[in-house]
Formats: structure tokens, sequence, C-alpha cells
């Protein structure tokens, strides 16, 4: 019995392992990258809950000190001194924390995520 091609329908073997290896090499990419944002919300979140609880009337150096133990707490430790600035001008103070994640995807292939996250509130 000879069949048309008109009958068949669906994927043949060699397509399912060429879209099934596309799919695990997407999740494979993501698993890797996935890291870097997770921390990236985690500094977001120490930062907003600095000014959710009233601390930035404190001084500069408190501020420092308060947002580098909420970091350490949650096990980001690459994020130091140097990438945290505040600056006051008038009733505002802004507070910005800087810094870039590589990571290594694939034998030489890296990822590198630079992050510049901001707060600006009213000083009391």
């Amino acid at each position: 019995m000879k069949r048309s091609m008109h009958s068949q329908k669906g994927l043949t073997m060699i397509s399912w392992v060429v879209v099934l290896s596309m799919v695990v090499f997407l999740a494979f990419i993501a698993l890797k990258i996935m890291p870097i944002y997770a921390n990236y919300f985690t500094v977001k979140s120490a930062m907003q809950s600095l000014k959710e609880d009233g601390l930035m009337t404190h001084s500069v150096a408190n501020i420092h000190d308060k947002l580098s133990k909420r970091l350490s707490i949650n096990n980001v430790n690459f994020i130091t001194q140097d990438n945290i600035a505040i600056a006051e001008s008038g009733g505002t103070v802004l507070l910005e924390v800087y810094w870039e994640e590589q990571r290594n995807v694939i034998g030489n292939l890296d990822v590198i995520a630079t992050f510049n996250e901001q707060i600006e509130f009213e000083a009391n």
C-alpha cells in the first residue's frame, strides 16, 4: 500500500530530535543566566527595604552599613562599598548600586551583565 505525502502528519524522528535539542539548549542557557537576575532582584529588594524602613534618614556611612548587612544576609557578597554611591542634594537622597556579573556559559563563551539600580527619595 502506497501512502501519499498528503496523508502523513506530524514531525519525523529527526525533526523531534532537532526541536528537543533546541529546547534543551535554551533551557541550559536560561539556567546559566537566571542566577544573575536573581541577584539583581535581591539587590533591588534590599534597596527598597531601606527606603520602606525609613533608614534613609541616617548618615551615609550608616546607610552603607545597613545595605551591606542586608545584602550579606541574602548571600550577595560581590557588591562592595565601591559599588554603592549615595548622593544628597537638597531634600532628596539618591542611592545607587552598580555592578557587573560575569558567568561562564560554555567553554570560553561568557555572559556579562551590567546593572545600575537607583532609588531616589525624600530626606527627612
